[in-house]
């Protein structure tokens, strides 16, 4: 098969599957004899003849230091398919739900730590001031803290301002926990309030 140009990984696949399939048919003979013993599985990657000289040492060392087990030793592939592709198309980054993240100032290097669940660009954009879907100012947008300070400090704000720090999509208490942790632990300084919740392991 390699003379005529076949891969080795399939050659090693077919190998690890013979070598089961012999396994399997003789344990199925000797279940009789070895009801009585203990029976223990290893999986071990199939690496040529590295891992049947492997197999028959830790076989030798079972069978000294453990007469009353029975070890089977199976192999696996050490390529997989889903290595060696992607299946799923990652998600973008300002797609993302239920993120913390972080507003850094261009202009002063002030900084503010908040959260959301809804995805990362609509909030991005309500922080700017614009529209999530074509970029363009909004009238009438509600105020935000980071809003307030573009509006006073004048930088040129714009998505690269932002930071996802982390994320949590099992439920909205445990996203504002790690957002607390967050800021307690960076301080920033646009943030009005201390924390979302109280945390009381650093209260004295």
């Amino acid at each position: 098969m390699l003379k005529n140009g076949y891969p080795s990984n399939i050659l090693d696949r077919a190998i690890y599957r013979f070598l089961n399939n012999m396994r399997c048919n003789q344990s199925s003979s000797s279940n009789a004899e070895n009801s009585t013993k203990k029976q223990f599985m290893l999986v071990l990657p199939h690496l040529g003849s590295y891992t049947k000289k492997l197999e028959k040492k830790i076989k030798a060392a079972v069978k000294q230091h453990l007469p009353d087990c029975k070890l089977t030793v199976v192999y696996r592939a050490s390529t997989r398919l889903r290595s060696l592709f992607k299946f799923k198309d990652p998600i973008p980054s300002y797609l993302t739900s239920g993120i913390i993240y972080k507003y850094t100032c261009s202009r002063c290097n002030s900084t503010y730590i908040g959260e959301s669940i809804r995805h990362a660009k609509r909030r991005f954009s309500e922080h700017l001031g614009i529209s999530g879907l074509t970029g363009k100012p909004l009238k009438g947008q509600n105020s935000t803290t980071v809003r307030d300070h573009i509006l006073s400090c004048k930088p040129e704000a714009s998505f690269e301002d932002f930071e996802i720090m982390g994320r949590d999509t099992t439920n909205r208490h445990n996203l504002r926990v790690k957002e607390s942790l967050f800021i307690h632990r960076d301080s920033p300084n646009i943030n009005i309030q201390g924390s979302s919740i109280p945390l009381v392991l650093f209260t004295k």
